[in-house]
This record gives C-alpha cells, sequence and structure tokens, in this order.
C-alpha cells in the first residue's frame, strides 16, 4: 500500500514500514497494523512522543511520570537504573495483587508507574510535561451483529477461514518456528490448520509432569501423532522447578502468582533448543467461550433473577457471605465481576488497608449480554493481565519470540460479534470451535476434560520448596518491609497444602521485595 503511494524501502525491516505508515497516515496508521508490539515514536516537529500497545496487550509497555521525569520502558525493572526513580509501593496496586495474583493495566505496583493498557496509546507533550490517554481499539465497544448468526456453517467456515489466515501470518520469520501444543482445543485448532496448510513439517513442543492429574503431555503426542509433527516433550522434574523458583523475582517486573509461569518457562527453555519463534494458542478461552464459570454463572444467573424479592430477604439473614452479597446487590452481574478471576487468595480484612477493588469500577459493561460482559472483563483483565504477562516473561527470558495467533484482532471483533448462546450452546462451551475440530480430528480427541496448565503447587511448598517458605515467610522478613502483618497470615503460611495459592502468593511478594526494594 505504501508502495502504491511512491515510498521507497531501503529494508525488509517491519520498523521502516512502522515509520512511513505513520509519516503517510499519522496517528490512524495505527489501526493498520495486525500483529503484537510496544511502539514509541517521537515527532520532533511538534515535540510529542507517543506510546502505542497492541490491542490485546501481548506486548507489555510500562511509564513513571512524576516531578518533570518521563520514563517508558517494555520493562519495569529498567526504571530501576535511573537514580530518580522512587520506588514507593502503591498499597492499592498491592490489594489488587492480594486479590487476583497479577495487578492489572493501567495499575502498576508502584505509585506514579503505569502500564499503556492495551488498545491504547499516550500522548505526552514535552513541552508543558503533561499527558493524555487515547484508545484507538477496545473489545467493549463489539456489538452482536445478527446477521453473521443465521447460517451455522457459513459462520463456522468464515470463522475458520479467520484463523488459518491469522495462523499463516504468524509463521512468517526468517527464523525456525514451532507450536506450544498440549492437547487441548485450543493448540490443536493451532496445530491441525497449519500442518495441513504449511509446506513444511511443523515442530510442536509439550511439558509433561510425572503427577497424572496434572499431565497433559499424553494428549499432546496424540494430537501431534495423528497430525504428524515433529514432536519434542520435556518432563518436569523436582530439580527443574526449584531452580526456576529462585528466577522467578527477576523475570517478573511486577509480584506474580501465578504458579504456572514456571511450566512455561521451562517449555520456553526447552522450545529455545530448537526454534527461535513459537505459537501460542492463548485467548480461545476467553474469545470462544471456554471457561467452565461461564456455564455455572449462567444457570445461576437464570435461577437468581427468577427468584422473588422475599427469598433474597432469607438470603441477607444467611451466614454464607456469597448469599448476602446477592441479597444486598440487586446486579447479580457485579457480584461475579467483583469475583471474576479472582483466585481469592485473600480478602479485604485480611492483609492491606484500602479495601478490596471491584472490576466493575474499571469498565463499562452496559452493553452486550451477560456472558459476552464475562468474556470481554477475562480479556481485558485475566488475559492481558495474567496469562499474556506469563507467557511474554517466561519466553522473553530466554530470548524466544512468543505469537499469539488466536488474538489477531479480525478473529476477536469475529468473535465479538457473535452472541454467546452461540458460542456457548446446550451447555458446551467452545461450541463454534469444537465444530471446527470435529472436521480434523476424531471426536474422542476433541471431547475431553479441560486441565490447564497447573504444577502441584501444594506438595512442592510442603516439601521440595519448603525451604523458601522457611526462609522468606518469616515474621523478621515481614517486618523488613512492613506492608504485611505477619500475625494475619501466619496461620496460612503454616498450612501450605490447604492454602497452596495464599501461601505462593506470599512467597513471590516477600521473594520480590528482596529483589527490586
Amino acid at each position: 500500500e505504501l508502495k502504491k503511494n511512491g515510498y521507497i524501502f531501503d529494508s525488509s525491516s517491519d520498523t521502516e514500514v512502522i515509520l512511513k505508515a505513520f509519516h503517510k497516515w499519522g496517528l490512524e496508521a495505527i489501526n493498520k497494523f495486525n500483529g503484537m508490539f510496544a511502539i514509541i515514536l517521537f515527532d520532533c516537529r511538534i515535540n510529542k512522543l507517543y506510546l502505542f500497545r497492541d490491542r490485546a496487550g501481548v506486548k507489555p509497555l510500562y511509564y513513571y511520570h512524576h516531578n518533570n521525569i518521563f520514563l517508558f520502558s517494555s520493562e519495569l525493572k529498567s526504571f530501576h537504573k535511573y537514580d530518580g526513580f522512587q520506588k514507593d509501593i502503591d498499597k492499592k496496586s498491592l490489594n489488587l495483587y492480594f486479590q487476583y495474583g497479577y495487578v492489572p493495566s493501567p495499575f502498576s505496583i508502584f505509585k506514579n508507574t503505569f502500564k499503556v493498557e492495551s488498545g491504547s496509546f499516550i500522548e505526552y507533550d514535552l513541552e508543558n510535561n503533561s499527558l493524555i490517554k487515547k484508545k484507538y481499539w477496545d473489545i467493549l465497544k463489539i456489538v452482536e451483529n445478527t446477521s453473521l448468526s443465521k447460517n451455522e456453517n457459513e459462520l463456522i467456515e468464515n470463522i475458520e477461514n479467520t484463523m488459518l489466515s491469522s495462523f499463516k501470518y504468524r509463521m512468517i520469520s526468517d527464523r525456525p518456528v514451532g507450536i506450544f501444543l498440549s492437547g487441548g482445543n485450543d493448540s490443536s485448532m493451532v496445530a491441525a490448520l497449519l500442518a495441513k496448510n504449511y509446506k513444511k513439517q511443523i515442530k510442536t513442543f509439550t511439558l509433561g509432569f510425572k503427577e497424572s492429574k496434572y499431565n497433559e503431555a499424553p494428549y499432546a503426542k496424540d494430537v501431534a501423532d495423528y497430525l504428524k509433527t515433529e514432536h519434542y516433550e520435556y518432563y518436569c522434574t523436582y530439580q527443574d522447578a526449584i531452580d526456576i523458583v529462585q528466577e522467578l523475582p527477576k523475570v517478573c517486573d511486577e509480584p506474580f502468582a501465578d504458579s504456572s509461569v514456571i511450566p512455561t518457562m521451562l517449555l520456553s527453555k526447552f522450545a529455545k533448543e530448537h526454534v527461535d519463534v513459537v505459537l501460542s494458542a492463548d485467548g480461545g478461552d476467553e474469545i470462544f467461550g471456554g471457561y467452565g464459570r461461564y456455564i455455572t454463572n449462567i444457570n445461576q444467573y437464570k435461577i437468581l433473577t427468577k427468584l422473588p424479592k422475599n427469598i433474597l430477604k432469607i438470603f441477607s439473614l444467611s451466614s454464607d457471605n456469597k448469599l448476602k452479597d446477592i441479597a444486598n446487590n440487586p446486579s447479580f452481574l457485579n457480584i461475579i465481576l467483583t469475583r471474576l478471576n479472582s483466585l481469592a487468595y485473600f480478602g479485604k480484612d485480611e492483609l492491606v488497608d484500602g479495601g478490596i477493588h471491584n472490576m466493575e469500577n474499571i469498565f463499562d459493561v452496559s452493553s452486550g449480554d451477560f456472558v459476552d460482559k464475562l468474556m470481554k472483563i477475562d480479556y481485558l483483565t485475566y488475559l492481558e493481565g495474567d496469562i499474556l504477562q506469563k507467557v511474554d516473561r517466561a519466553s522473553m527470558y530466554v530470548s524466544l519470540e512468543s505469537r499469539e495467533p488466536m488474538l489477531d484482532y479480525r478473529l476477536v471483533e469475529l468473535l465479538g460479534s457473535i452472541s454467546s448462546n452461540k458460542k456457548i450452546k446446550n451447555n458446551i462451551p467452545k461450541y463454534l470451535l469444537k465444530q471446527i475440530l470435529d472436521k480434523h480430528f476424531p471426536k474422542k480427541m476433541v471431547d475431553r476434560k479441560k486441565m490447564g496448565f497447573s504444577i502441584p503447587l501444594g506438595e512442592w511448598l510442603s516439601n521440595e520448596l519448603s525451604y523458601l517458605v522457611n526462609q522468606y515467610l518469616t515474621r523478621e522478613r515481614f517486618l523488613k518491609y512492613g506492608l504485611v502483618e505477619y500475625d494475619k497470615v501466619e496461620i496460612i503460611i503454616k498450612n501450605p497444602i490447604k492454602n497452596p495459592h495464599r501461601v505462593w502468593s506470599l512467597l513471590m511478594f516477600q521473594m520480590w521485595c528482596e529483589e527490586w526494594l
């Protein structure tokens, strides 16, 4: 398109394309880009600096603005190199971490320090030291298009063609490319379409565990054998985990309590031995409707909205806090959003002053059906703040480029314009995706229970990793930083089998403090 407008290129670099696109179209150029990016552009003509982040928030982008200082970087740890950076903990963000296990955008663990939000850009004026935030793409603005849902077969064909285009785009590389394969629906879909539409044999990578209830490797092997990929698998050991845990505070810019970062790092390290670029399959649950809680919430919502008010009054007398919440809040959606993606690490009275944070205070979810709202909030919170952060940190730590074919904005917009009752049909999650999978796999390979990417956290904290608990989670260590009261968490720390995620979140916070404070 630029060549047709007379532009001449001196390289094959995407950076040159970006620069000349901005020269031609100005800020509107950002709407023409498809992929993951963090772009910094300085316009010397008007003395303004622009910070752009991709639509899904695959790539991180931080900024610090205080006392006439403006810093920006892909990594928060860069700011520590500048003497003027003040490392003051933001109590609200600390609450967010202990509620959700991560600090969601636009916040960060430090005061005056923020993340550029997904689909947004910052305009910083160097003349008057001011900045404004602007949104160029917003998933909440995608509305249902009823004309898309009339013919299911046509709809499925449209989705499959869009996925294939997205997947092929992300295979373009001058370096070897592989696929993270779990054997689940999303990664199997990526592998299947590329295996049948790519000239070379696909490389696939899987991580396994000796504990059978955590091990997806056999499922991935079945998929790889069926598709005839060049398959690699690595089984995680206790020692692998122990070695990785010591690195986590350096890898994660902020306190981060999703323990699946450990297997993600191990898988990334293993894949790096064979390829330089991998395709992950994150986002499938958020855009196709894959989480079991969607069905649970649908059923609860149907029941509760039919209950008469006098029954809700009985709830208010219950000892069950959840029922009290329902009775005292007429909007069941707000109740769910308050808990959405919270792993219930800690309650509002357990740790830090400042109260608990409600997601509905950030997002306008007035449009769309009930489940559509849940999926979009998932996309903006859990996907960006937890999953994508985990994969980016883990892969980049070993210089492995991880791409997200399920998050092509064309696919997200297509799925976002389809009613949720088409995506979750007859209590079947990912109904549309499974119709496509049925064309590529035997049904028994598609219909299996979702496992997720987890580790035996409680067992490891009680045994192989207990030395870290004993080292970091002591009264003296908590007093050193004064951010968490040891007396409030002592009973939790002493029982990691019962409270694995709570103990882990405390451990990750204390280890992070030791590294960066």
